[in-house]
């Protein structure tokens, strides 16, 4: 963060932190609302980071796919280790 701070061709806004709830409901809930917060801070741009695998990448993808459906530009950085990303979502791969 400090980097992003000290950038000054960026204009930071802020980080939103997000639970990973357990069942899909409340997954997609949390996706939608992330999506529509970045929305409402209006920035041109979101970095979304995960230091996980297996059921938290339904988090990660569905929070990528929501903010690139609100014409935000997205990229994903994901940390899994020697795992791989086990969501086919088509967000995260394009």
């Amino acid at each position: 963060m400090d980097e992003l701070c000290d950038d000054t061709d960026i204009d930071f806004a802020g980080v939103i932190v997000a639970g990973i709830p357990q069942d899909n409901v409340n997954k997609y809930f949390t996706g939608d609302r992330i999506g529509a917060w970045a929305e409402a801070m209006r920035v041109k741009g979101a970095i979304v980071s995960e230091d996980s695998w297996g059921n938290s990448n339904v988090d990660f993808a569905h929070a990528i796919e929501e903010i690139g459906k609100r014409d935000i530009a997205v990229v994903g950085i994901s940390f899994v280790g020697v795992q791989r990303c086990i969501c086919s979502n088509e967000s995260v791969y394009e």
